[in-house]
C-alpha cells in the first residue's frame, strides 16, 4: 500500500520537494523511501519477507503467448502450496528468480 502525504523537506535554495510515506509489508511501519521502486523500510525486513512470505517452487513449463508468456510453477505441498492454491485469475503476483 502506497500513501502519499503532503510532508515536504526543503533544499538549501529553499524549494520544497514532495516526498512519498510507504507502509513496510513486513512490520506495518511507515517509512519514507531513499528510492523509487523501494518497497521495505530496510534489507532486513525485505529478506524476512521473502523468506517467511514468499514461496518457493520449481518451474514446470514456459509457453510464449501472442500477448505474453505462460509459467507452470509446482510448488510442494506445505504454505506456499496454499497459498498458491488461494490464488485468483486475473490477480496480481511477483516472481522472484533466486
Amino acid at each position: 500500500m502506497t500513501m502519499t502525504a503532503a510532508r515536504t523537506r526543503s533544499r538549501a535554495s529553499g524549494a520544497a520537494i514532495q516526498t512519498e510515506v510507504r507502509v513496510c509489508p513486513y512490520c506495518g511501519d511507515l517509512f519514507v523511501p531513499r528510492r523509487l521502486q523501494q518497497e521495505f523500510c530496510c534489507d532486513k525486513h525485505r529478506i524476512a519477507y521473502h523468506r517467511d512470505i514468499g514461496a518457493e517452487g520449481t518451474v514446470a513449463s514456459v509457453t510464449r503467448l501472442k500477448r505474453g508468456v505462460s509459467i507452470v510453477l509446482h510448488f510442494p505441498d506445505g504454505p506456499a502450496a496454499e497459498r498458491a492454491i488461494g490464488l485468483r485469475k486475473g490477480q496480481g503476483v511477483r516472481v522472484v528468480a533466486r
